[in-house]
């Protein structure tokens, strides 16, 4: 039919989130937070399942046998472990980055600060599971949505979002240099 949009309303917010992100904020980033957690689901399955498939196929996935060969519990493994750390490492962002937006003075409520940490995910789910290159640019470029998402959510300048963003990353990378410090053995 002409005319008429078939596109399902998934693939038309990643083709948003990567084409037009500041629009896709705009008109997505005030979801309600089940519909934002069901379309990160989504785009996070596939991620964890394209990620375990190029990690079986290029034996890269971390449980080996010995001979080269991983089980095949160990893919279920991983797909599972992608699954469970991506949601776990997007709520304690989305927490992190909230606290930090308020304390500079942005607007957003805890849910819309959420959505926009899900939703920022989009290229790192979309490309990421690409050996060497995907990782590294779609980290880049989530980050860089993500700075947008709480820059339009929040109601922050963009040095401020930039902050935001920044803040908890840097308390949780201080966090792990200190215990590795503390709890390195001593030569």
């Amino acid at each position: 039919m002409r005319g008429h949009n078939t596109t399902s309303p998934f693939i038309s917010i990643v083709k948003e989130i990567l084409v037009s992100p500041v629009g896709a904020y705009r008109d997505h980033g005030r979801l309600p937070i089940a519909e934002a957690l069901v379309y990160y689901l989504q785009v996070v399955m596939i991620y964890a399942f394209l990620t375990a498939l190029a990690g079986m196929l290029t034996g890269t996935i971390l449980f080996s046998s010995g001979t080269g060969q991983n089980p095949p519990f160990a893919v279920v493994i991983y797909f599972f472990g992608l699954l469970l750390g991506s949601c776990a490492w997007a709520l304690f962002l989305g927490i992190g980055v909230h606290l930090a937006a308020r304390a500079l003075g942005g607007s957003g409520t805890a849910s819309e600060t959420m959505t926009a940490c899900l939703l920022s995910f989009t290229p790192l789910m979309v490309t990421g599971w690409i050996p060497l290159a995907g990782s590294f640019i779609a980290d880049i470029w989530s980050l860089a949505l993500f700075v947008i998402g709480i820059r339009e959510v929040q109601a922050l300048s963009t040095p401020r979002a930039v902050l935001a963003v920044v803040l908890p990353l840097a308390l949780l990378f201080s966090l792990l240099i200190l215990a590795f410090v503390y709890l390195a053995p001593v030569a």
